[in-house]
């Protein structure tokens, strides 16, 4: 975890300013990838159509090539074992190096049939998968709601494609996406954008039933050890009795960052007029949440109680 070195509540110029770059940067994003579909728009539905298959093909070649490295390994292993037996480098049976594939293992001699001996060998259980239904499935695209993001790492594409948009042309293509959480969980157009907004101040107003104070995206400038001068802004910081609560709000809870989060309790622990019992929970709008602690789902949010 990087070391906190200072920290602040932004000045309202410096507020200013920020929103006013952010917005830039967006529209600039926006611009760029509208652009870039005009020309290339037919292309990406291809990669589209192809990236299961080429994702495939990628990692069951990568898998292949490390399994040839493991191979060579596991043969290695067997030889400096067999030296330390016998300067020879036969098995304890004394039968000649040999390297036998048997089942899943490897048996190191010439006479490893021979039942009435021990012979050196290694279990090598990674060689089922290599011919196996475990392949199948390590090699499968299983896609997530940001798979779109993914896939433009994939190719290569320009870092500068917004997924939202390149997510929403595919649906005006009539192209089906491959996971629901794209068109649920990802802005995908103004429309999706202005609902994120609806439900923030929803959020908002629930909270501040809650609590005695809600403070939402107050922005906090913060010096790191190793990351540098950073731009923090919490989505809510609430107080109740001896209490200080940090209250993050996500799409789904793969999104949920334990090192933003940190970096934000560090910062509010050093911020702090006096001192705080300090505590935090994600909100969380799409998906399962079963697996993550200190969660809260946006449907249980009016009734749930921050303790």
């Amino acid at each position: 975890m990087d070391q906190l070195i200072s920290a602040r509540w932004a000045t309202t110029k410096e507020v200013e300013d920020f929103y006013k770059w952010a917005s830039q940067k967006n529209k600039s994003k926006n611009d760029f990838t509208s652009k870039w579909l005009a020309y290339n728009g037919e292309m990406f539905i291809n990669l589209h159509k192809s990236y299961p298959d080429d994702y495939y093909n990628q990692k069951k070649q990568h898998y292949e090539e490390l399994d040839v490295q493991r191979y060579e390994n596991y043969k290695e292993r067997l030889r400096e074992y067999n030296y330390q037996k016998d300067n020879l480098g036969r098995c304890a049976c004394f039968g000649n190096e040999r390297i036998v594939l048997n089942g899943y293992e490897f048996i190191g001699c010439d006479n490893w049939q021979n039942s009435d001996y021990t012979h050196t060998k290694i279990y090598r259980p990674e060689w089922r998968e290599r011919n196996g239904d475990d392949l199948h499935d390590w090699c499968t695209f299983n896609p997530s709601a940001s798979y779109i993001t993914q896939l433009r790492l994939f190719y290569g594409l320009p870092k500068e494609l917004k997924p939202s948009i390149l997510a929403e042309y595919l649906l005006m293509k009539n192209v089906e996406l491959y996971h629901d959480g794209v068109k649920q969980g990802q802005n995908v157009g103004v429309s999706s954008a202005t609902d994120s907004k609806m439900r923030e101040r929803l959020v908002k107003s629930i909270l501040d039933a809650k609590f005695e104070k809600v403070f939402h995206q107050k922005m906090i400038k913060a010096e790191l050890k190793y990351a540098g001068k950073k731009t923090f802004i919490p989505d809510f910081i609430c107080v109740k009795n001896d209490s200080l609560y940090l209250i993050e709000q996500k799409k789904r809870a793969d999104l949920i960052d334990e090192q933003q989060i940190n970096n934000y309790l560090q910062c509010l622990k050093l911020l702090a007029s006096r001192e705080y019992d300090l505590k935090y929970f994600v909100i969380v709008e799409f998906g399962e949440t079963d697996l993550y602690k200190n969660i809260v789902n946006f449907k249980d949010l009016s009734t749930y109680e921050f303790i």
